[in-house]
């Protein structure tokens, strides 16, 4: 129902990349077609502006963030 309403939303994960893509496809969070980006950084801040730089790119309301990274510690 989520990606009949286009409801973007992001997945965020501490696991194994190739253990997080498979379960989001066993879950069919991820779909054939879908378009999947992989942010990957141990720094924080990186992490940071890399969402921010993806948000912008794909012209996203930066004001209807639900939960900035910068306020998540």
């Amino acid at each position: 129902m989520i990606i009949k309403a286009d409801i973007r939303f992001w997945m965020l994960t501490g696991d194994k990349l190739e253990t997080a893509i498979e379960i989001a496809k066993s879950c069919r969070i991820i779909l054939e077609g879908n378009q999947l980006m992989i942010l990957s950084t141990n720094d924080f801040e990186m992490l940071n502006r890399l969402l921010d730089n993806q948000i912008e790119i794909l012209g996203l309301d930066l004001t209807k963030k639900v939960r900035s990274l910068k306020n998540f510690s």
